[in-house]
């Protein structure tokens, strides 16, 4: 297993193959102290022995599969249930429980960290060997680009993402309930007890879902909708809009204490916002310590007009995706 720290002016990004993850990331707040803004364990062992993704690729389909079924073209996939009768996040051994290949690469203003891995036809039930690389591209203005490429010799799902909590704070807040989020959507989808997204989606205006205006996280902790009191916080899917032409409008979250911001785009039609609400008060990572925001597609969506890509995978065909961090600093007045 490797580690690999990418130091810029002033910011650095610590990643690791183990999992293609993101283990550390160091920026600035507004004195200029760097701290790290991301949930991690102090002990690498322990991202062998624990499956809270901290940081973590995920895949081969990111999310909830209910009852591990899915069609695929004229075939009825079955796959692992490991969730109790559902399939999460790729099954018990996905992107997140492999040592990835990679390799370095460096042009002016940027270094790219390529971790490649081929996974084996049926494994957790999918078909195909699909031959995998996800690409961390440093930007020395403080922008990570993430970009996924996967080809299958059988027809397959694909649908990865990353799964990073975010803690602008610095480590001087527990929770995120002083941030504040900003999510471009007018719809999203409420959750059922297994927590697996329900179909057609729901209208988020004038709910406690509308995020198109900042929304602090602790209203939305302290809320009394039955979602939220059931998921013990966010963990729902939205879907996001676009402006003409197909440009993405940002998700921003922001703390204004430190004074970081974060600000994604995605080429992805849907992010979930989970805000560790399985995590225990009193332990590390604490109850609601970090927010992660994973682009990705959402699938019986697909069954609607003008709600999400596919996620099937014709075999030969090249899958692409991407998502970008882009951090800064809030004006003085915020």
């Amino acid at each position: 297993m490797s580690t690999i720290k990418i130091s810029k002016a002033d910011f650095s990004i610590e990643l690791f193959n183990y999992g293609a993850s993101v283990t550390a990331l160091y920026l600035p707040r507004r004195t200029g102290k760097l701290e790290n803004v991301i949930l991690r364990f102090p002990d690498k062992q322990r991202y062998l022995a624990e499956r809270s993704f901290l940081g973590a690729s995920v895949g081969r389909c990111a999310g909830r599969i209910a009852g591990g079924v899915y069609p695929l073209f004229k075939q009825q996939l079955q796959l692992e249930k490991n969730e109790g009768e559902n399939h999460l996040h790729g099954g018990s051994k996905g992107f997140n429980t492999v040592c990835w290949s990679y390799e370095i690469s460096q042009e002016e203003g940027a270094v790219t960290v390529v971790f490649s891995h081929t996974f084996e036809d049926g494994a957790n039930g999918y078909p195909g060997n699909l031959s995998m690389t996800i690409s961390y591209t440093i930007f020395s203005d403080k922008r990570v680009k993430i970009s996924y490429q996967g080809l299958s010799d059988k027809d397959t799902l694909l649908n990865p993402t990353n799964h990073t909590y975010f803690n602008l704070s610095g480590g001087a807040d527990a929770t995120v309930a002083k941030h504040y989020l900003k999510i471009p959507s007018e719809r999203f989808a409420l959750l059922d007890q297994a927590h697996v997204p329900s179909f057609p989606l729901a209208v988020s205006t004038q709910t406690i879902f509308d995020m198109n205006q900042p929304i602090l996280l602790r209203d939305i902790f302290d809320s009394k909708n039955h979602q939220i009191v059931q998921e013990k916080g966010l963990n729902h899917p939205f879907f996001l809009k676009r402006e003409a032409h197909s440009a993405q409008l940002p998700i921003e979250l922001w703390h204004p204490e430190s004074g970081r911001r974060l600000s994604i785009q995605t080429s992805n039609s849907f992010v979930i916002c989970y805000t560790g609400n399985h995590f225990e008060t009193g332990k590390e990572p604490a109850f609601h310590g970090g927010i992660a925001l994973e682009t990705q597609e959402l699938y019986q969506a697909m069954s609607e007009s003008k709600t999400g890509q596919e996620i099937k995978l014709k075999r030969g065909q090249i899958f692409s995706s991407w998502t970008e961090w882009t951090f800064g600093l809030l004006d003085d007045s915020v």
